[in-house]
């Protein structure tokens, strides 16, 4: 069984999984969608109900542990749902940027391989670094955490190699394209519904506009726009409240525009 949205959240319901690593798991999967979209677009096959059942269930293994065996807690936690086997093996092997047999021995995890392997492991397992709580942030930036844990950085820049090599082009700016269209889209429609007085608006719209124009990818971080958002909350109208929540979850990875 290849669990759909609804069923990956009745088993995270199931097995008491906190808000935030709900959110993270379906953020997470945003992300892995924008990838396989752009992979489907190439030609490339994928099994996309594979990628996104694990991307929803790949930390389902924090219920129990919060140590670098929760893949394997959650793929025996899928194994024992009735899980297809295919899923359970993207949430095994989602951990860091994947743990080789060598690692698994020194880390006291059963024997085996915890490599991300196949495309819909590989595009989990990145996804997954791209995502910090609910939001994308830079590939750098999960260079520079695995710097300061002693991580094997090789196998990051490896795995981003990979789906590089696949997708075409840099699989960060895949992501960060798809987030500057939908920032985009939501400062343009939130201008002519008559938010041209409120400067913050005003100011990000021209920066996107400028921005784009000569070809560069605009990220909008929580930190640039709480102020402004908590600005926005006095306004009563109906246009206002769509603003502020397109705002919140059409950036943050929270929408299911992605």
């Amino acid at each position: 069984m290849i669990p759909d949205e609804a069923e990956a959240l009745r088993i995270h319901r199931k097995y008491g999984s906190i808000p935030v690593i709900v959110e993270h798991c379906r953020a997470v999967e945003r992300v892995a969608r924008v990838i396989t979209s752009e992979l489907a677009r190439r030609g490339v096959v994928v099994n996309e109900n594979v990628i996104q059942a694990g991307a929803l269930l790949h930390d389902i293994g924090r219920t129990r542990i919060q140590t670098v065996k929760h893949g394997y807690e959650g793929a025996e936690i899928l194994r024992r749902e009735g899980v297809d086997e295919r899923v359970a093996e993207v949430v095994k092997r989602h951990v860091g940027a994947g743990i080789t047999r060598e690692e698994a021995r020194k880390l006291g995890l059963p024997e085996g391989d915890y490599m991300p392997r196949t495309l819909e492991q590989k595009v989990v397992c990145f996804a997954d670094k791209m995502i910090d709580s609910n939001k994308a942030r830079p590939f750098a930036e999960e260079v520079k955490r695995f710097v300061r844990k002693g991580h094997d950085v090789k196998k990051l820049e490896a795995l981003k190699e990979d789906l590089r090599v696949v997708l075409g082009r840099d699989p960060e700016e895949v992501i960060f394209e798809k987030i500057s269209s939908l920032a985009s889209r939501i400062l343009a429609g939130a201008s002519q519904a008559g938010f041209r007085a409120f400067p913050f608006l005003s100011v990000l719209v021209h920066y996107l506009a400028e921005t784009q124009r000569e070809g560069s990818v605009v990220t909008i971080h929580l930190s640039l726009l709480q102020k402004p958002i908590e600005g926005l909350s006095g306004i009563n109208s109906a246009a206002g409240q769509l603003v502020k929540w397109a705002l919140i979850r059409g950036v943050y990875c929270g929408s299911s525009n992605w």
